[in-house]
C-alpha cells in the first residue's frame, strides 16, 4: 500500500502480483504478471512503459519477467533479491541488456546475505549486463522494503 500511495502521487499506475511465496518465477507467477500488465492496459491509458519492483523473493520473478518481456519495461528496481544467478544464461544476460537495473541491499541482510546481490552484480557483468548496485551499511532485509521509495522514483524518473 505505501509503495501504491507514494507512486500515483507520480503519476504511475502502480499494481501488484498476487504472486507470492515460494512461487521463483515460475510459470504461473509470470502469467499473473502479463496478466495484470493487460488488465491495466485495457482500463487506462498508459506510456506501455513498464517500472518493475522486486523485493526479496519478488527478485526473481521480477527479473525473468523483464527478460521475457524486454519490449515493455523501462527499468527493474530491485531490493534485496533473490536472483538464482545459477540459472542465468548469456542467452537471458542479451536479452536484457538494454533494461536499467539498479539493486539496494544491506550488509547486515540475514534473510538473503548481500554476498547474493555482489555474486548476481559480477556474474551479470561478466556476460555484459551492468547492473547499478548500492550496498547500504547496517541494514537488514526489512530495512529496505519500503525505505528507498524516493530513491527508486529518482532512478525510475533519470533519463
Amino acid at each position: 500500500q505505501k509503495y501504491g500511495i507514494f507512486f500515483t502521487k507520480y503519476n504511475f499506475i502502480f499494481a501488484a502480483s498476487n504472486q507470492h511465496d515460494e512461487n521463483w518465477g515460475n510459470a504461473a507467477s509470470l502469467a499473473d504478471m502479463k496478466n495484470l500488465e493487460q488488465w491495466i492496459n485495457e482500463r487506462y491509458n498508459t506510456s506501455g512503459k513498464i517500472y518493475l519492483i522486486g523485493f526479496s523473493m519478488g527478485g526473481l520473478p521480477t527479473m525473468r519477467f523483464a527478460e521475457q518481456n524486454v519490449e515493455s519495461i523501462e527499468k527493474v528496481a530491485l531490493l534485496a533479491p533473490t536472483t538464482r544467478t545459477y540459472e542465468w544464461t548469456q542467452a537471458d544476460v542479451d536479452n536484457i541488456v538494454g533494461i536499467d537495473i539498479k539493486i539496494w541491499h544491506g550488509t547486515s541482510d540475514v534473510n538473503i546475505g548481500i554476498s547474493n546481490s555482489r555474486e548476481f552484480v559480477r556474474y551479470m557483468g561478466n556476460l555484459g549486463k551492468t547492473i547499478e548496485f548500492v550496498e547500504i551499511d547496517g541494514k537488514t532485509h526489512f530495512d529496505v522494503d519500503t525505505e528507498y521509495m524516493e530513491e527508486i522514483l529518482t532512478f525510475f524518473q533519470a533519463e
